[in-house]
């Protein structure tokens, strides 16, 4: 009912912010009634990543909790650490999730909307496997994690702008036009990302034709 000072946190009762590079980023801006703010930091690396991993987790556990709001994983706080030391890559521990700095043109992981849904995905992922099937199976859990960030985003094109030097380009593609994969012909060895664009694309393909 009357003007205040608004400090907003990145902590929520889905998910908490720790950077690696320094202490947690923080704002304050005086709002009058009936006022809105906007907090963004597009041009700072390590604060941007800060609120763009909190928004995007937070975006990707509200979807998991419509799948399965009976899974107990899908109610508790998850720990997302952004700015960590090398680029490059993301990744998930099972649970908590994990991001790198900008560099070796590659943009930081924390900044790319579809790679936070695609880490919160893994450990969705691992929570939901039932003991003594599928088990850890690495090109699985990558295509139905880039599956899981294509259908947040409705983008098949997975990771558009992680390559600092074409930003349009995607890193991966579920839906690539005038072919299909499919198995076993197109395993590609040692390389799970790349074998995961089969159940990805299988995925994609089956949601199109709902």
């Amino acid at each position: 009912p009357s003007a205040a000072t608004v400090s907003p946190l990145l902590t929520s009762e889905y998910a908490y912010i720790d950077n690696a590079a320094g202490s947690l980023a923080s704002f304050s801006q005086a709002l009058a009634t009936g006022g809105i703010f906007e907090w963004a930091a597009t041009t700072t690396e390590f604060i941007d990543a800060q609120i763009s991993a909190f928004v995007h987790v937070n975006i990707a556990k509200r979807y998991a909790l419509s799948l399965d709001p009976d899974l107990d994983w899908t109610k508790q706080q998850i720990q997302v650490t952004v700015n960590e030391d090398g680029n490059c890559n993301a990744y998930s521990t099972g649970d908590d999730i994990h991001f790198l700095q900008r560099g070796d043109g590659c943009e930081n992981t924390a900044r790319l909307a579809d790679v936070v849904h695609h880490e919160f995905s893994h450990s969705f992922h691992y929570w939901q496997q039932l003991p003594g099937v599928a088990g850890d199976d690495g090109a699985l859990g990558e295509g139905i994690s880039d599956y899981y960030a294509a259908t947040i985003t409705g983008d098949p094109g997975m990771g558009r702008g992680f390559v600092t030097n074409n930003t349009a380009a995607p890193l991966r593609q579920i839906d690539p036009p005038n072919t299909e994969r499919s198995w076993p012909e197109d395993i590609e060895g040692q390389y799970i990302h790349e074998t995961g664009l089969i159940i990805g694309g299988t995925l994609w393909d089956l949601r199109k034709a709902a």
